[in-house]
């Protein structure tokens, strides 16, 4: 058949390996692995509560603080936890800071949590008032002061 001897001297002419060649690249491009995400920043979450101490009822000033290496982050919400429940939520401003207010009739202990996000890991901890690591929790807690 004239028509396949010219399909057959056309391949063979060089077109063959220009079109495997472009379709191979094709292929190897499909198949190489995703390039590894760029690693979320570390960050560091603290909660200071003012005054400590104080005889029932009292009100409080909680501070929480988000940073990341030092610097501020801001636009990004953080829940209140009082005693293991969620009290307030609030979203942190431009000093990476939020600023809550409780009244305290039992002891109490308070912490923040922060997930983070896509560009951000969990918190660090940075416990108030000197407890324990928590994982992702940053704590303070209240110790009443006996009165009349």
């Amino acid at each position: 058949m004239p028509g396949s001897t010219n399909y057959l001297a056309y391949l063979n002419g060089g077109y063959a390996s220009n079109l495997l060649s472009v379709v191979k690249a094709a292929i190897d491009a499909y198949l190489e692995p995703e390039p590894e995400p760029e690693p979320k920043k570390p960050t560091t979450l603290t909660v200071n509560v003012d005054p400590m101490s104080g005889v029932p009822p009292y009100g409080v000033i909680i501070t929480v603080h988000l940073t990341s290496n030092g610097v501020a982050v801001v636009n990004k919400i953080i829940a209140l936890y009082k005693n293991n429940k969620r009290i307030n939520i609030g979203t942190t401003d431009s000093s990476g800071k939020i600023e809550f207010t409780n009244t305290v009739t039992d002891e109490a202990s308070y912490f923040a949590y922060w997930v983070g996000d896509s560009e951000y890991e969990g918190c660090d901890t940075q416990p108030a008032a000197g407890f324990g690591g928590l994982g992702l929790l940053a704590m303070a807690y209240l110790i009443m002061e006996g009165g009349t």
